[in-house]
């Protein structure tokens, strides 16, 4: 687990200035997909994915079941095609599946040629009855697995966040259960130069021919850097024997909390502690039990 910079509370404003470069996001909240492509490859064949907006703030993608094993497993999917990225930092939050489908859902990144028989790229997948996520290069829709990692039991009625990042050809994926912060479920780290560069995106894919997807997506970050952000207290509030404590901090990300009697030693108390893709996020800390002061860092 590492840490980029800090905050102390109380004590002195240590501040991180990491930086958010120009990033694509989209938390659906406007009930349409503008500025994606949807990319449907069996329309081709007559098998047509459907794109909707469950509650006017999410982004549900099915594709129905197809019969002609020459054309490949049901799979559907919608790119950012308005910036291609060498380095980037990519997630979404998976937030409606069907636990007992075989299908594979999560993101794709360094897209090209997008199209029945033709697109290349990399997928990190999740597929819950395998209970494993699964990084692939893509070459021509035919996928090679290159790390993998077993999924830690979560429960299926919360949230998963998909995060994969990639610098030069060294490729890192982890997914998190969104539950009291942000759990890590699994993680991988791999190297690989197949493709240097290509368009983000989200997708869901079948291992049968007869299993249709379905996959409701939010929160889709892309950027060409991990976020970052100037970390800072934005409120306190007396709540009892606690102070409720607003920040600012990375979008979408998770942060670590620490607190210390002596200001030399600092001990955690929460490495989950998750601010929203407004940079907004909260916490509370004990009054009056001996600590001298509290420390915030971004978990990286």
């Amino acid at each position: 687990m590492k840490r980029s910079g800090s905050l102390a509370l109380f004590v002195t404003a240590s501040i991180f200035a990491g930086g958010l470069a120009v990033a694509q996001i989209d938390t659906f909240d406007d009930g349409d997909d503008a500025g994606w492509t949807r990319v449907s490859p069996l329309t081709a064949v007559g098998v047509s994915a459907t794109y909707s907006f469950p509650g006017g703030d999410r982004y549900r993608i099915q594709c129905p079941e197809q019969p002609n094993e020459a054309f490949g497993p049901p799979r559907a999917g919608s790119l950012r095609a308005d910036v291609s990225y060498s380095d980037f930092h990519v997630q979404v939050d998976l937030v409606d599946f069907d636990p007992a489908a075989d299908v594979h859902h999560g993101l794709l990144a360094r897209v090209r040629q997008p199209g029945i028989g033709t697109l290349d790229g990399y997928a990190w997948v999740y597929n819950p009855v395998e209970a494993r996520i699964y990084l692939t290069v893509v070459t021509d829709e035919d996928s090679e697995v290159i790390a993998d990692a077993e999924v830690f039991p979560s429960d299926i009625a919360n949230p998963l966040r998909l995060v994969l990042g990639a610098s030069g050809s060294t490729f890192r994926g982890a997914i998190y259960e969104l539950v009291d912060g942000a759990q890590l479920l699994a993680e991988v780290e791999v190297d690989d130069a197949t493709y240097a560069s290509g368009f983000c995106g989200i997708l869901n894919v079948s291992d049968p021919l007869t299993q249709a997807t379905d996959s409701t997506f939010d929160n889709y970050f892309a950027a060409a850097e991990a976020p970052g952000a100037e970390l800072r207290i934005t409120g306190v509030e007396r709540d009892g024997d606690m102070l409720r404590c607003q920040f600012l901090g990375v979008p979408g990300g998770a942060h670590v909390l620490e607190s210390s009697g002596d200001l030399a030693q600092w001990g955690e108390i929460d490495d989950s502690i998750l601010a929203g893709f407004d940079g907004r996020g909260e916490f509370t800390v004990p009054i009056g039990e001996g600590e001298q002061g509290f420390r915030l860092s971004v978990l990286e």
